[in-house]
């Protein structure tokens, strides 16, 4: 069916459809911020919550989590931390005061063959 002529689709069509491989009227997007954009983004758009931002800008994608009770991460003397998933992260800071977490490595970043990727034991 040629989407151009069913008209709008929701968000969560759009995605559903994007995992199938399937024609859609746009790439499904998703939209991640440090707290203070999203505050400047509530007070600029005029609404009170960050899921209101989303819809407002057009965003598909919704972050959904349980609460973590595995393993504790494995912090290194440097501060830096593996998570359950293998990742390398730190702890930094913005000009604005936001505490986040970035990457501190990227463990196959010297990787050179697909064996060197199929063979990694994160």
């Amino acid at each position: 069916m040629d989407v151009r002529k069913r008209g709008p689709i929701t968000p969560r069509e759009r995605v559903k459809g994007a995992l199938r491989h399937q024609e859609s009227d746009r790439v499904p997007f998703d939209f991640w911020a440090v707290p203070e954009v999203c505050a400047a983004l509530r007070q600029r758009l005029g609404v009170e919550t960050d899921e209101e931002v989303l819809c407002l800008l057009g965003v598909d994608c919704r972050l959904v989590a349980p609460d973590y009770v595995g393993p504790a991460p494995r912090v290194q003397p440097d501060g830096t931390y593996f998570d359950a998933w293998g990742t390398h992260r730190r702890k930094v800071s913005n000009s604005f005061g936001s505490i986040y977490d970035e990457y501190a490595s990227f463990p196959l970043a010297g990787a050179q063959t697909a064996a060197e990727v199929e063979t990694w034991d994160g």
